[in-house]
């Protein structure tokens, strides 16, 4: 992620439709939401070592709220850990496309509401 946000989510919130928010190398152990907007999550380094490690917290990781016109892509990343009782990622609407992802040792992976799609690539 870009050295001027101190969070995956402070990144999140400064994009606007059509950007990539890249992380760098590490692990992150964040719950985000991205509102109403048509975004990609990827890594510089790919998913080997580029992780978003929810051990030890519960919660979803990723909240989607917003029009059903919207994409938001994760790209490159391994996710795990996340709570037993929730979702790797919960869309009201979007559609989630999910490329190159490694998901383990979690809850439900995709939750799915109000006409939201999945399209799922090399995962």
């Amino acid at each position: 992620m870009p050295s001027q946000y101190s969070s995956i989510q402070s990144a999140i919130n400064a994009a606007v439709d059509g950007d990539r928010v890249v992380l760098a190398p590490g692990t992150y152990n964040e719950q985000m939401t991205i509102d109403n907007k048509s975004i990609t999550i990827t890594s510089s380094g790919g998913p080997a070592v580029t992780k978003i490690d929810r051990v030890g917290n519960s919660g979803t990781i990723f909240y989607v709220p917003g029009g059903a016109n919207k994409v938001v892509t994760f790209e490159g990343l391994t996710i795990t850990r996340w709570y037993v009782y929730s979702y790797m990622v919960h869309s009201e609407a979007p559609s989630i496309v999910m490329k190159n992802v490694r998901c383990f040792q979690g809850g439900v992976g995709l939750y799915l509401r109000n006409g939201a799609d999945a399209t799922i690539e090399d995962c």
